[in-house]
C-alpha cells in the first residue's frame, strides 16, 4: 500500500484492535502518533530515492523480550521462560530498484549491505556490527533459496540499547520480517525466523547465544521452551498476566552496556560444556545435583571452582523452570514469586552473572538489587535480567507500590530509568 493507505490504516478498527493487543488500551494514541511519525520519516530518508514500488510500502514490528525463568540454560539444551514485551522495534519498508539493503536507525545513522556476489562469506572486519547481522541473515536466505533483493527502510526502537532487552534479536527478527515480507510472501515461521537471528548473530556477529532470545521475540506471548532438541525445540504458550496476580513488571536500566561483555557470555557456555565433558556429555541437559554433588572433589580439581558452581545452577534452574510452570497454571501467585526470587539468588550466588571478573569493582545490577531489596521490603522479588553482568533488572511489585518503586529507582538511575512493561501477545509481524 502507498503512504497515503498506511496512514489511513492506522486508525482502522482491525489495527487499533491489534495495538491495543499488542501496547494495551490507554497507550493506543501514543503508539499511532509513532507510527505515523515513522512514516513521515521513511518519507525524509535519502534512500527514498531508491524506491519506486510507492504501492508497496509495509509496516513491520519486533518486540524485546523478558526472561520470566531459566537463566542461561537455553545453551545447554534446558528450558526457558520467556515473554514478548511491549517495547519493541518498528520498520517502515518498501523494495528498491538496486541491489542494496539499506536500513536507517533513528539515532544510529544508516547501515547498507549491497548484495553482492560474496555477501553470504562472514567478514571479520565486521564482526559485531549491524552489517555482519545482514549478512548472516541475507546468507540463510539464499541458502534456502528464498527471494533476496534491495529495500530501504526506516527503523525506530523504544527498546534499551545495550541494556540485556533483546535489541539484537529484534533486530535480526525485524530485518527477517521484512525480507520475509516484502519478498517471500511471509512465508518463514516464527521458528525460522528465529534460527536465523541466531544463525546470523553467532556466525556473522561473534557472540555466542542461545536461541530463547530470538523466539520469544517471534513468537509472542509468554513462551514455555524446551531445549532438548535445539534444532526443534518444543514451545508451548502459556496465558499469564502478572496484573492477574495484583502484580506489576518492572525493568530498570542500570545504564551500563552488554557491548564488551561477549567473553563472559563465553566463559558461562566454556564452563558449563567443561564440567559436561568430565562425564562425557555434550551439554549439561542430563545432569541432575545429585551427580555432580557425587564427584564435587573431583570437578573441582579438574576445572575451575566457578565451573561447578555454574553446573550447579543450570541444574537447579532447569527444574525451577518446570516449578514455576506448575505454579503458573494452578495460579499459585506465592510459590511463583519464591520461584522468581530463586532463580534471582542461584543467578548471583552459583551463576555469578551480575558483575564482571575483570572489573569486580564496577556491580551496577549489585547495587541496583540491593536499592530495589530495600525499597521492595515484602512488596515484591526481583531478580538479574537475561544474561546478565550488566543491563537490567526484573521486579515484580504489588500493584500499590508500583509507584513507590518506580520512583526510587528513577532517583537512583536517573528518569526513565524504570519502567514497567506488559506482555504482548504478538511477535515479530507485518503489521500493514
Amino acid at each position: 500500500m502507498n503512504r497515503y493507505d498506511l496512514l489511513t490504516q492506522l486508525y482502522s478498527p482491525n489495527v487499533e484492535r491489534l495495538f491495543k493487543e499488542i501496547y494495551g488500551a490507554d497507550a493506543l494514541t501514543k503508539q499511532q502518533k509513532r507510527y505515523r511519525g515513522a512514516i513521515r520519516y521513511f518519507d525524509e530518508q535519502p534512500c527514498w530515492d531508491f524506491c519506486t514500488d510507492l504501492e508497496n510500502i509495509h509496516i513491520f514490528r519486533a518486540p524485546s523480550r523478558t526472561e520470566i525463568c531459566g537463566n542461561h540454560t537455553d545453551h545447554q539444551h534446558g528450558e526457558v521462560l520467556a515473554a514478548a514485551i511491549d517495547q519493541d522495534m518498528i520498520a517502515v519498508a518498501a523494495p528498491s530498484d538496486n541491489a542494496v539493503i539499506r536500513i536507517t536507525s533513528d539515532g544510529f545513522g544508516e547501515t547498507s549491505l549491497p548484495l553482492s556476489a560474496d555477501v553470504a562469506i562472514p567478514r571479520i572486519e565486521q564482526r559485531g556490527t549491524a552489517k555482519a547481522l545482514l549478512r548472516g541473515i541475507v546468507a540463510c536466505f539464499l541458502e534456502r533459496n528464498c527471494t533476496v533483493k534491495g529495500l530501504c527502510a526506516y527503523l525506530t526502537s523504544d527498546i534499551p540499547q545495550g541494556a540485556g532487552m533483546a535489541s539484537s534479536a529484534a533486530f535480526e527478527n525485524i530485518v527477517t520480517a521484512m525480507l520475509s515480507g516484502l519478498f517471500n510472501q511471509n512465508t518463514v515461521s516464527a521458528e525460522r525466523m528465529a534460527q536465523i537471528g541466531q544463525h546470523a548473530e553467532k556466525h556473522y556477529y561473534g557472540k555466542p547465544c542461545g536461541l530463547m532470545d530470538q523466539l520469544a521475540s517471534a513468537y509472542g506471548g509468554l513462551l514455555h521452551m524446551d531445549f532438548k532438541d535445539p534444532q526443534a525445540p518444543a514451545i508451548r504458550q502459556l496465558d499469564f498476566d502478572p496484573s492477574e496476580f495484583g502484580y506489576t513488571l518492572c525493568l530498570t536500566d542500570t545504564h551500563r552496556s552488554h557491548g564488551d561483555l561477549t567473553g563472559e557470555y563465553a566463559s558461562v557456555l566454556r564452563e558449563m560444556y567443561h564440567i559436561a565433558s568430565i562425564f562425557g556429555l555434550e551439554e549439561l541437559r542430563t545432569m541432575t545435583p545429585e551427580k555432580l554433588m557425587d564427584r564435587c572433589y573431583e570437578l573441582c580439581n579438574k576445572c575451575v571452582d566457578r565451573a561447578f558452581l555454574r553446573a550447579l545452577h543450570f541444574v537447579n534452574e532447569n527444574k525451577r523452570v518446570k516449578e514455576i510452570v506448575a505454579a503458573l497454571e494452578e495460579g499459585d501467585a506465592p510459590a511463583f514469586l519464591r520461584l522468581i526470587q530463586a532463580s534471582g539468588d542461584s543467578s548471583f550466588k552459583y551463576l555469578q552473572n551480575i558483575y564482571s571478573a575483570e572489573s569486580p569493582q564496577d556491580q551496577p545490577l549489585s547495587v541496583t538489587l540491593a536499592i530495589s531489596e530495600a525499597v521492595l521490603g515484602d512488596d515484591g522479588v526481583c531478580r538479574v535480567h537475561g544474561g546478565g553482568f550488566a543491563g537490567t533488572v526484573q521486579a515484580f511489585v504489588k500493584d500499590p507500590a508500583a509507584g513507590k518503586y518506580r520512583r526510587a529507582m528513577d532517583a537512583a538511575f536517573g528518569p526513565g530509568s524504570c519502567r514497567p512493561v506488559k506482555l504482548s501477545p504478538h511477535g515479530s509481524i507485518m503489521i500493514l
